[in-house]
């Protein structure tokens, strides 16, 4: 309230001083915004492009059937034998038990 009891030139000098550090402020700040900070594209070499397509086959196995979820999510299913977790080198001769053995406590 003090500000309306001021003279009318400090008045007018303040809020164009006010008005300026505004557009000041939001001009700095769309600028920060504006930045981008992710690296520059690389190009990938053919050879390196092959060996990775060869391995994406290796681990990518067909699946049997596919889900999608109510959300979106994309599922696909693959025999048990064949999940990707079991190519590691020491599950590589795992044995995948089909059932439990259940005892009965008397």
């Amino acid at each position: 309230w003090r500000l309306l009891f001021v003279h009318p030139k400090k008045r007018s000098l303040f809020l164009i001083f006010l008005v300026s550090l505004v557009l000041f402020r939001s001009q700095k700040f769309t600028q920060v915004s504006a930045v981008n900070y992710t690296k520059p594209h690389r190009q990938v070499s053919s050879l390196r492009a092959e060996r990775i397509q060869k391995h994406l086959n290796k681990i990518n196995k067909t699946p049997v059937f596919t889900i999608q979820s109510p959300d979106g999510d994309v599922i696909d299913c693959v025999p048990k034998r064949k999940q990707p977790a079991l190519d590691h080198p020491l599950l590589k001769h795992h044995k995948i038990q089909a059932s439990v053995a259940l005892q009965t406590y008397v």
